[in-house]
């Protein structure tokens, strides 16, 4: 259905079915998280990661971590102590919207100079890692609070 944008993984309600054991590193859920996230993108939906379910913060954030290292942009959370630290991972730092902005630098320098790559930090940047860096500049962008003009 075009109403429907995104879709949460129900992780527990998945555990029960299966008879399986939920742990803290949830490995139990690595291959339901992984096809749930491709469906969700083939589908053109956004996939919503499954809350970390336990209270440590230190879990939240490896999990956290985790589920964007899969491919996840969002997750959502049951224990609202999670709640900064795993805002903290899902927003861009310095370091990654730096690379980010080199990538596409590079690579829109490479393609009006004929060629169909480039090169960042011996790294190889082709089509689909400009086009991911793109997509986090424009989502950063999106999430960042307007700049205040300085009074005067």
């Amino acid at each position: 259905s075009k109403r429907v944008s995104a879709l949460l993984v129900a992780s527990e309600d998945m555990v029960a079915d299966l008879g399986a054991r939920r742990s803290r590193s949830g490995r139990e859920l690595a291959y339901v998280r992984a096809r749930f996230l491709v469906e969700c993108r083939a589908a053109g939906v956004e996939a919503i990661d499954c809350p970390y379910t336990f209270s440590d913060v230190k879990g939240a954030v490896a999990d956290a971590k985790w589920a964007k290292r899969l491919g996840y942009r969002m997750k959502s959370l049951v224990q609202p102590s999670h709640a900064r630290a795993i805002n903290r991972v899902f927003t861009p730092g310095r370091t990654e919207l730096l690379r980010a902005r080199r990538v596409v630098a590079a690579f829109e320098k490479a393609r009006k100079a004929g060629k169909d790559r480039a090169t960042v930090g011996g790294a190889l940047i082709e089509m689909p890692i400009y086009t991911a860096a793109k997509r986090l500049l424009e989502s950063a962008a999106r999430s960042s609070p307007p700049r205040r003009k300085k009074s005067r």
